[in-house]
């Protein structure tokens, strides 16, 4: 006995003192674009099956069973939702609904493509739902082309939707996806993702093009907490709040953009769809938000005919803190005669408070509760700046563009600003919004000083008198002020041989730099190409050549034989006949289906299986008596009909 209890307590010290053991995890490779979901099964993994698949840690179809933490790895290519079924949380139709730890990992954010449908009108629902027991990781892919919709109630999230849980965007795109309200009385929260208490990180990422009838064009974050690095939000429109952003709870963004985003309503009459004002064309802030090191231009504020919109940079309704940041051509509009414009960087709330420091303020302030910490170069003077190190009433001498390099957006200083080398030496940051060394010497002195604003600018000589010192040019020969770089390798356009946004070779326009010198007829789409095989009925012209027809028709009447979206209309039974399609009229006693309509009879004396004689309505002879019988008469009947439908037009291929 006590040999036995010697043994036990000789296990547990063993259990209790042994390392703890790995996290269970499995690694799901999807191999298939389609949306089937177990159809057979047929032995393919789609991300639709691997997610569901992570979820239970079930195997599903020719997917690895989940094992905790798990990881679903995409080639190339686009995978797109096609089973419709809003408002379902089961992942069995609609959006993909994650509930545990996962990581989604693409081959790129230019290759790999997750959406729900060919653009985000047509789509079946939004991309993905992260709820409340899931951590989610998304890396190195595009999701684009998904619809929120609020028909009696509110919702969110056009692309993606982080219900109280955790997501991680890290080198991903947010594109192209909408929140749309339909009644004027409902909300629809963030164009591109919504977060409601969440934990939301996005880093080194492009939040672009989402549009949201209620606040946050890009994102909406409800409370929670939400961090943004090295980040570019452009170009996303929202009619109530926040273009860009619109956040509550904790935020912070840092060497990040918010550029291009409007907010307003749709000129309307008063209190019929603009129940109140528009705010905040950049950002829109209701809880506690640091920027730094960050630019914020061109963004628009607006409310229709009645009034302009408020803050056209940012509305803060909260606790502000901006610094080493710089704000350039945010404007407030109305649509008035003669129309109005006013550059309002940053409006404050009755009971807003912003703190100031080490910025570049190339607009104005509204409101009250402006504090400065000191080295803020503003040239309106109306921020009441009054700091001693403060430099009011000063033209920073920007640059006139914004230019989109070193993968964000930025308006740097030019040759002679007075904001080089003039910064706060005791608070400056490692690196700028671009990821440069700070503090840099930029006036030759040999002395490193930090300058105001988001961007550093070093000393150096401008070859090409473009503005950009050589060292900062991604075109030290050739002149290009606005330092555009489509493709994102490093060169500008002005002087890169090769023009390559999806990294597949070929370019637009065709260079022999290129791997291939053909130019690509849809550069920002992956996967077409000169080089690649036509896939029948996807909608695209994968090969970059018109003759190869994406909807065949072998007999040229118009119709195709594929079952397909794309080919809009009814399916061609017999695409070797060009006299046979739907629409066509059907000729009695030729034993063809004419109109390719099973109910339609082949012919009311025909041998065919569809004929009036196989399907047992009568003998040929009846129709041949003194008299119409009632099956002659129904056969000019049919006749009639189908000479009245060939008349009408039917739908063909596009």
């Amino acid at each position: 006995m006590h040999a036995l209890v010697r043994s036990m307590a000789v296990t547990v010290v063993l259990f209790l003192s042994a390392p703890p053991a790995a996290a269970r995890a499995a690694t799901i490779l999807v191999d298939s674009t389609l949306d089937d979901l177990d159809q057979g099964p047929n032995g393919n993994c789609t991300l639709r099956e691997a997610v569901l698949s992570a979820n239970d840690d079930v195997a599903v179809d020719g997917c690895t069973a989940g094992a905790g933490a798990d990881a679903i790895v995409l080639p190339r290519g686009s995978f797109t939702l096609t089973i419709p079924g809003r408002d379902e949380d089961a992942g069995q139709t609609g959006d993909l609904d994650v509930i545990g730890a996962l990581t989604i990992r693409g081959a790129g954010s230019s290759t790999t493509f997750l959406e729900a449908g060919s653009d985000a009108v047509s789509a079946v629902d939004r991309v993905l739902h992260v709820q409340p027991t899931a951590v989610v990781t998304l890396e190195d892919l595009t999701v684009r082309h998904g619809h929120a919709l609020a028909e009696t109630v509110s919702n969110r999230g056009g692309a993606i939707a982080l219900e109280q849980g955790s997501l991680t965007a890290r080198h991903i795109a947010v594109r192209e996806s909408l929140c749309e309200a339909t009644q004027w009385f409902v909300g629809c929260g963030g164009g591109g993702i919504a977060s409601d208490g969440g934990t939301l990180v996005v880093e080194e990422s492009v939040v672009e093009g989402n549009r949201s009838d209620g606040s946050g064009g890009g994102i909406r974050a409800n409370e929670g907490v939400t961090t943004l690095v090295r980040t570019v939000v452009r170009a996303n429109h929202a009619q109530g709040t926040g273009g860009g952003l619109s956040l509550s709870g904790q935020s912070s963004i840092d060497r990040s953009a918010v550029v291009d985003n409007a907010v307003g309503y749709p000129p309307c009459p008063p209190f019929v769809c603009q129940p109140s004002g528009s705010s905040g064309g950049g950002i829109s802030n209701a809880g506690t938000l640091e920027i730094s090191n960050s630019t914020l231009a061109r963004n628009r504020s607006s409310h229709g005919v009645v009034s302009a919109g408020r803050g056209g940079g940012i509305t803060n309704f909260g606790a502000l803190t901006l610094a080493d940041s710089t704000l350039v051509g945010n404007l407030i509009t109305a649509s008035l005669t003669p129309p109005y414009a006013e550059p309002i960087g940053v409006e404050n709330d009755d009971v807003a408070s912003a703190m100031l420091r080490n910025n570049v303020l190339d607009d104005t302030c509204r409101g009250g509760g402006f504090t400065s910490l000191g080295w803020n170069i503003e040239r309106p003077a109306a921020c009441g700046l009054g700091e001693p190190r403060d430099l009011p009433a000063t033209d920073p001498i920007l640059s006139p563009a914004v230019v989109f390099a070193s993968g964000t957006a930025l308006v740097p200083v030019q040759l002679g600003s007075p904001a080089i080398d003039s910064g706060d030496p005791a608070q400056c940051p490692t690196l700028d919004q671009t990821g440069s060394a700070r503090p840099a010497d930029g006036d030759g002195d040999q002395l490193a000083i930090c300058d105001r604003g988001a961007v550093e600018m070093p000393f150096g000589p401008d070859g090409d008198g473009d503005g950009w010192v050589d060292a900062y040019d991604l075109c030290p020969a050739d002149p290009d002020p606005d330092q555009a770089d489509r493709d994102g390798d490093g060169l500008g356009d002005a002087c890169d041989p090769c023009t390559d946004e999806d990294a597949d070779g070929y370019g637009d326009p065709g260079s022999a730099a290129c791997t291939h010198p053909e130019p690509d007829c849809d550069d920002g789409r992956d996967g077409v190409n000169p080089g690649e095989t036509e896939v029948l009925g996807n909608g695209r012209d994968d090969d970059c050549e018109p003759a190869t027809l994406d909807c065949p028709d072998a007999d040229g009447d118009g119709w195709s034989p594929l079952d397909s979206p794309s080919c809009a209309g009814d399916i061609d039974c017999n695409d070797a006949n060009a006299a046979v399609h739907p629409g066509a009229a059907e000729v009695p006693g030729n034993g063809v289906d004419d109109d390719c309509d099973a109910a339609t009879p082949a012919g009311c004396f025909g041998p065919g299986p569809q004929s009036a004689v196989a399907a047992g309505l009568g003998p040929p002879e009846r129709a041949g008596g003194a008299g119409p019988s009632g099956f002659a008469l129904a056969c000019l009947v049919l006749l009639a009909r189908n000479l009245s439908r060939a008349r009408r037009p039917g739908r063909r291929i596009r």
